[in-house]
């Protein structure tokens, strides 16, 4: 530690009700009670003030009044900048120590650690199976929206952190729906591929309607009316087709039917196999029937039509 110079100069502040005192006092160095560059020590026994010791620079700037705080990390009223601000709320409960807890919770005691479709696929003797718990009929995205408008309405607080500590509270309170999926039924219900009827979720997200009714978004409601539709006319095992097992059928060139035909080369059976998948995703992900495929009818799926005639 370099030694501190012979004659430092102290920077002194006084409060109002004290006589006045020049702002610079000078100091020897024998008076200085640590061979220090930098430190406080009381400038005046009638005063608590500190003074600072600084051998650094020549010039002190003093501030008398340091302003208030008031930049605003988003803008509320830009679109693009509340997306942002809203998808941040739900990054901080995803992460947060209380959301972690309450998975943990659901997990072991309500036996969420399989999947509400598929009963037999469970991670609770295995991590590489993954169970998702999703947020259905609300998502947490409409709930963090739902609760910013009501925050808003009052006048609450809107760091990040206190709405999110609002969404972790009904969360506690289990006014959410919550269903566990696998990885694989949660893609599809993310590409609205799989529906997931009303009442087949835990949680009183029916409360949490009741509460919140005059904010949350006109959008969501209409969702909500449109799902208690569906969930009416709900047909299972239509519902379910897209995850039943069908074999896929490749005519590969030179095939006639008759299973005699020459050894293709890879790129002809990639060619192949990208188109199929591609009639497939233009389909809805359903097997579309091939006319050109010999005896196709032995492996044709029961069509959507068919299954909602029966």
């Amino acid at each position: 530690m370099n030694s501190v110079n012979s004659n430092s100069w102290l920077m002194t502040k006084v409060n109002d009700d004290v006589p006045k005192e020049p702002l610079m006092v000078k100091v020897e160095k024998e008076e200085l009670p640590f061979d220090d560059e930098s430190y406080s020590l009381p400038a005046n026994p009638q005063t608590t003030t500190q003074v600072k010791v600084n051998t650094y620079y020549n010039d002190i700037i003093t501030f008398h009044e340091i302003p208030d705080y008031d930049y605003q990390d988003y803008d509320i009223y830009d679109d693009k900048d509340f997306e942002k601000y809203i998808k941040d709320i739900e990054n901080v409960v995803r992460q947060s120590r209380e959301y972690r807890l309450f998975v943990d919770y659901l997990r072991e005691n309500m036996d969420m650690n399989k999947c509400s479709f598929f009963e037999n696929v469970s991670n609770k003797d295995t991590f590489k199976i993954k169970i998702q718990l999703h947020h259905s009929p609300l998502t947490l995205y409409e709930i963090v929206r739902t609760i910013f408008n009501k925050r808003l309405f009052y006048h609450e607080s809107l760091e990040i952190e206190m709405v999110a500590e609002e969404v972790m509270y009904v969360h506690y309170f289990l006014l959410v729906g919550i269903i566990p999926l696998s990885e694989t039924v949660h893609e599809l219900v993310h590409s609205q591929s799989l529906f997931i009827p009303l009442g087949k979720s835990m949680g009183n997200w029916e409360e949490f309607m009741e509460i919140y009714k005059e904010f949350i978004p006109d959008e969501t409601k209409d969702k909500i009316d449109s799902m208690r539709t569906k969930s009416l006319a709900y047909d299972s095992d239509s519902n379910l087709s897209i995850l039943e097992q069908s074999p896929v059928i490749l005519q590969l060139p030179g095939d006639t039917g008759e299973g005699l035909y020459n050894l293709p080369q890879i790129n002809s059976i990639e060619d192949s196999m990208m188109n199929r998948i591609s009639e497939i995703r233009q389909n809805r992900y359903q097997l579309p029937v091939d006319p050109s495929v010999a005896d196709n009818s032995q492996h044709s799926y029961k069509s959507k039509k068919e299954v909602m005639g029966r």
